[in-house]
Order: structure tokens, then sequence, then C-alpha cells
């Protein structure tokens, strides 16, 4: 009878490559960063759509402005800001006077987009 060990030692595991660990840090980061391209479309679309509205309406527009509240259309000041002022869709939020010129000016809400426009007196 053969009395030999015939025991083999235990296979030593072999190591894989670990994929990295994403850091809380960087995945804070990089949904910061979507979020803020996700909400910059939104508004870019808001004021788009609004500029088409305006021009359907028969406001001339000049501007928008994309800000970090919401965005703004600048429209031209004519019969049709001051029917919106007199139906009270709109008002005046400033008055002021610039080297002796007399300015007020207007806005109101489209759609979660501010329209405003300039009257010198």
């Amino acid at each position: 009878m053969n009395t030999k060990n015939t025991t083999t030692a235990p296979a030593t595991p072999r190591r894989t490559a670990l994929k990295p660990v994403p850091q809380p840090w960087n995945l804070r980061l990089v949904t910061a960063r979507q979020l803020v391209t996700d909400m910059t479309i939104e508004k870019l679309t808001a004021a788009r759509d609004a500029v088409v509205q305006l021009k359907a309406e028969g406001f001339v527009v000049f501007g928008a402005q994309i800000d970090s509240v919401r965005p703004t259309v600048q429209v031209e000041a004519g019969r049709l800001t001051t029917r919106a002022i007199d139906e009270e869709r709109a008002c005046y939020y400033k008055w002021l006077t610039r080297d002796g010129q007399q300015e007020r000016h207007g806005q109101f809400n489209l759609d979660g987009v501010r329209v405003v426009w300039v009257e010198r007196l």
C-alpha cells in the first residue's frame, strides 16, 4: 500500500483587473453638469417657443437672454405692448430718466418666459 500523501496545494486564485469604482465627487460633478445642460436646453426651447408665438401675434422680437432664473425675450414697444398693459396682461416695473429722457420698462409672462420692452416718453 502506498501511503504517500497525494493532496495538492490549493490553487492560487487568479487576479482579475478590478473596474475602477466611481468616486462620489465624480458622480456629483457629472450629474451637476448634466443637470445644468438639461436646464439650459429647456430654457432655450422655452425662449424659442416664446419667440415663435410672439412673432405669430405680430410682435417684433429683437433679443433674447438665457440667465440663471428664466429666459427673457425683448420686444419692440408699440400698440401690442400698450394693449397688453390695457388688458392687464402686462405691467410696468421701472421708470427712470437717463440724460433727460424718460423711460418706462414693461413686462409680462409668456409660458415661463419673461417678455420685456422699453418705452421712451
